[in-house]
């Protein structure tokens, strides 16, 4: 596994935006297959395909403090959302058997 930090400049004020992903070095293990990936993110990122934008990727060794915090921040987020859901869908099941 590694990190990696996808760039793009988009529109005439290069406006910056970045992701930050950690891959699988064994699906990704060409780095034209991480290019087809930032491609593709660069694609559906603000700016979109219609409007000039240069991107790029680099692989680094962890992405910085706050984006961090933030994901984990995030996932927590969605793991209560998927617990709250799935303790619904018991007490939905249990009415249905009532």
């Amino acid at each position: 596994m590694a990190w990696y930090k996808f760039w793009k400049k988009s529109g005439p004020a290069a406006l910056l935006s970045e992701r930050y992903l950690w891959l699988d070095k064994e699906t990704y293990s060409k780095e034209k297959d991480v290019e087809a990936e930032c491609e593709y993110w660069a694609e559906r990122t603000g700016g979109g395909h219609n409007t000039h934008y240069l991107y790029g990727f680099e692989e680094i060794p962890n992405p910085p403090q706050s984006v961090l915090e933030k994901m984990i921040s995030d996932e927590e987020r969605t793991i209560k959302h998927h617990r709250d859901y799935l303790k619904f869908l018991r007490q939905t099941q249990d009415l249905i058997r009532q």
